[in-house]
């Protein structure tokens, strides 16, 4: 019982690790399952442009990635978030059989990909099917392309360093995952994911993908605001790359604009530089809540998270509800997650950088641009594990089944032997009582209308006198005689009354008819006699 329980517990636990490929940095997140908990077992962030890598470079650094962090898992899901290269799109369709849905949505779509759609990878994700006013079946979806050297290249990187992809997903669809885990997220909740170099904002219902789109922001165009030549009131002071990005990290968004940064730099100076990007990411924020509440018919979003390695500049959550007259938070760790003896406050910095990874660990099914060939190769890797797995669990069925007919064989044979011994001793105890039966009834035919000689030797030894002394007893069944010859102890005197009592006791009994005395004379001094006596028929 104790390994059933522990086979038990064992299948409870799955293990998950998914990998996201960022702009300039490869985050990568390992959860284990349990029931409804979820535990955040290791992360891992890498530093690095995958976009302009190639898949070997990719490898090797992941490689090493993997192995400063103790991370084993093989089997991982993929993320990629390229907007050059990764194209989405919502569409409103006739209802029609699935598979005949992805060449329509290609016709829909033809001239609008970046890219050519022949031999892309491509998936769909239905949002709702509906009925329109006018009675018309329809399917409202979410495609999504990718260029297929992309996906390539990210999953030879994997399959380089021995992992095994099972998806390929983007960021916007990982974050369902997440938001479904989340006890007090809204029926209609936003996030703002903020890239190195590109941001987007998508919007779910029940925790389902239903609007997406581009915006003109970024942490790179942030950083970039500031470059150029300040006014201070001692001069002019130039702010490069570094500084810019120092004074990004640092402050953030300022708030109290009467204050000094640093040196020369006052916050009036920042926020100026810093106000046309920030307004015009507002406005893009406002209008695309606005064109999705008159395009869906839906309330506008409860909450906007934000995400992503922008989502750390500071205060900016506070200027965006300002502007937006909304809840405007960052995008927490789920509530069923749980991170045992994980540094708390380092997590809470890198937790903006995994959340596309934590989100795909997190999320089931959804879209999968994983590349044909691989899918059909892990299907044909699973039905020979099947058939494998099939053909030795039949092999020992069989050989189970030989072994219990084996045994039942030899146990049929054993009753069978048993049964034969005990025939046969049937048959010989039958044998035997035919045998007893004849011989009662020869016995019988013997005995029949004759005196038993058994009877009449108990009635002689009962009322013979011990003064007599029997030589001779002979019984002859066919005449009914019985002959008696002996000798009388005492005088010649008593030897007659002797015998006529013997004579007349033997008379008195069923046995004897009559009882002669046929001879008695004395010879030596000794009485003999001899009696005839004839039997009762």
């Amino acid at each position: 019982m104790q390994w059933l329980k522990f086979l038990k517990l064992k299948d409870n636990y799955k293990r998950s690790m998914s990998i996201d490929f960022g702009a300039s940095f490869i985050k990568v997140a390992c959860v284990e399952a349990s029931g409804d908990r979820y535990r955040l077992l290791a992360y891992a962030l890498g530093e690095l442009n995958a976009g302009q890598k190639t898949s070997e470079e990719i490898s090797l650094f992941l490689k090493r990635l993997l192995e400063a962090n103790s991370l084993t898992e093989k089997e991982v899901s993929l993320s990629i978030c390229d907007p050059d290269w990764i194209f989405i799109k919502k569409l409103t369709l006739p209802q029609m059989p699935k598979d005949e849905l992805l060449n329509a949505v290609k016709w829909q779509l033809k001239g609008q990909l970046p890219f050519s759609a022949d031999g892309c990878a491509s998936d769909l994700q239905v949002v709702r099917e509906y009925t329109d006013s006018e009675g018309a079946k329809k399917v409202e979806l979410f495609c999504i392309f990718a260029k297929k050297d992309i996906i390539d290249k990210y999953v030879s990187a994997a399959m380089m360093c021995g992992l095994s992809p099972v998806k390929v997903s983007s960021s916007v669809f990982n974050y369902c995952g997440t938001l479904n885990l989340l006890s007090a997220n809204p029926e209609i909740s936003a996030i703002l994911d903020i890239g190195h170099t590109h941001s987007q904002v998508s919007i779910y219902q029940k925790n389902k993908l239903i609007f997406v789109r581009d915006l003109n922001f970024s942490t790179s165009k942030l950083i970039a605001s500031l470059l150029g030549v300040l006014v201070t009131d001692q001069g002019k002071l130039e702010i490069n790359m570094q500084k810019a990005s120092e004074l990004i990290q640092n402050y953030g968004i300022p708030l109290d604009l009467s204050g000094v940064l640093e040196g020369e730099i006052k916050a009036i100076h920042i926020i100026s530089l810093m106000r046309p990007l920030l307004e015009a990411v507002a406005k893009e924020l406002s209008r695309s809540f606005e064109y999705f509440k008159s395009e869906s018919g839906l309330d506008l979003p409860a909450a906007l998270y934000i995400t992503g390695g922008g989502a750390n500049l500071i205060n900016l959550d506070r200027y965006l509800a300002d502007q937006l007259k909304m809840r405007v938070e960052r995008l927490p760790l789920p509530d069923l997650l749980d991170t045992p003896g994980l540094d708390k406050d380092k997590l809470y910095l890198d937790a903006n950088l995994l959340s596309g990874a934590i989100g795909l660990s997190l999320s089931n099914g959804g879209i999968n641009l994983l590349p044909r060939e691989i899918k059909n190769r892990k299907v044909e890797l699973i039905q020979k594990t099947f058939l494998r797995v099939t053909a030795i669990a039949v092999t020992a069925v069989f050989i189970f089944s030989l072994f219990i007919i084996n045994f039942q064989i030899q146990d049929y044979k054993k009753r069978l032997k048993i049964a034969k011994a005990h025939l046969q001793s049937v048959e010989e105890i039958k044998n035997l009582k035919r045998v007893v039966d004849l011989r009662e009834e020869l016995i019988a035919t013997i005995h029949l209308g004759k005196v038993p000689s058994g009877g009449l030797l108990k009635l002689i030894s009962a009322i013979i006198p011990p003064t007599i002394i029997l030589d001779e007893f002979s019984l002859d069944q066919s005449t009914h005689t019985m002959w008696l010859r002996g000798v009388v102890t005492l005088g010649k005197e008593s030897v007659e009354k002797v015998l006529t009592d013997f004579m007349n006791d033997m008379e008195n009994s069923k046995f004897i008819d009559e009882a002669n005395l046929i001879n008695s004379k004395e010879e030596n001094g000794i009485n003999n006699f001899e009696i005839k006596c004839d039997l009762a028929k």
